[in-house]
């Protein structure tokens, strides 16, 4: 197979950048650029190192199964030096905490389905938006575990005929209706 990188073009300024953080790539065509058309700026991936085709080409590859839902891969070059890389600890690590979230998510939505209240996803170290989506992934599992066993203690209640217990839990939506339904028997 090979892994070398067809073409590519990089362009995000009008101005050359500085000749230390970049290396020159020919061009596949034309630019609109006011700098030296024949080359394209590509920051350097680790100093004083530049990033092979084959480095690049995988972090390509990496991100096309990302995105076909392929957790499974991460990028292993055979320069040590493009391993260290900004990019491919980034995409790497990108990934990792990808699948981490996804096995969460799997694990909390598997023990919920056998029945178990209460299951919470743990992510370590989180911030933005992986926070905010355990977080609100947690909020919703305590909330429905609420709800449940609001429910089965009233219908504990009225199996042994006690019709003085109604629901206290405060819901919202589809289950307010059952809630207003449990309360008036």
């Amino acid at each position: 197979m090979d892994c070398s990188v067809k073409s590519l073009r990089i362009v995000h300024s009008t101005t050359p950048p500085d000749d230390s953080d970049v290396i020159p790539t020919t061009a596949p065509a034309a630019s609109s650029s006011s700098y030296d058309e024949s080359t394209v700026a590509v920051p350097r991936l680790v100093s004083g190192e530049s990033p092979c085709a084959k480095c690049i080409s995988n972090c390509a590859k990496v991100a096309a199964a990302v995105a076909k839902g392929d957790l499974s891969i991460r990028i292993n070059c055979e320069k040590e030096a493009c391993n260290r890389s900004a990019l491919t600890t980034s995409i790497n690590e990108m990934v990792s905490k990808l699948s981490n979230f996804t096995e969460e998510v799997i694990q909390v939505a598997a023990q919920s389905a056998e029945g178990k209240l209460g299951v919470q996803a743990k992510l370590e170290d989180e911030h933005g938006s992986w926070r905010e989506v355990i977080s609100r992934l947690n909020t919703m599992t305590v909330g429905y575990s609420e709800q449940v066993r609001d429910i089965a203690s009233v219908c504990t209640a009225v199996a042994r005929g006690d019709l003085s217990q109604k629901m206290t839990v405060s819901v919202k939506g589809e289950t307010l209706v059952l809630k207003n339904t449990f309360n008036t028997m």
